[in-house]
């Protein structure tokens, strides 16, 4: 679930754009997803649970307060099956 704070958020869920404001938008489960600004500033908060998002986060976590340079977090992450771009 992806919950858009302020700003204006567009999301590509398996091949089609949807935009919105404020709210919430439902990701199906397994859904290939992506996130745009079109234009400003926005703020937004992800929620997911799982199995294998847990790994993911775990792994992120760590990256991030280890600083680890951007190149090693995009490797992690597609080797859980993110494409960061």
């Amino acid at each position: 679930m992806q919950i858009v704070v302020d700003g204006h958020v567009e999301f590509l869920i398996n091949g089609i754009w949807q935009g919105g404001g404020s709210g919430t938008v439902q990701l199906p489960r397994g859904a290939a997803h992506s996130v745009r600004i079109p234009s400003g500033t926005a703020r937004i908060i992800q929620v997911s649970i799982g199995p294998p998002y847990d790994r993911f986060a775990t792994d992120m976590a760590r990256l991030f307060a280890e600083g680890a340079p951007l190149g090693e977090i995009v490797k992690a992450a597609n080797a859980h099956g993110v494409e960061l771009g």
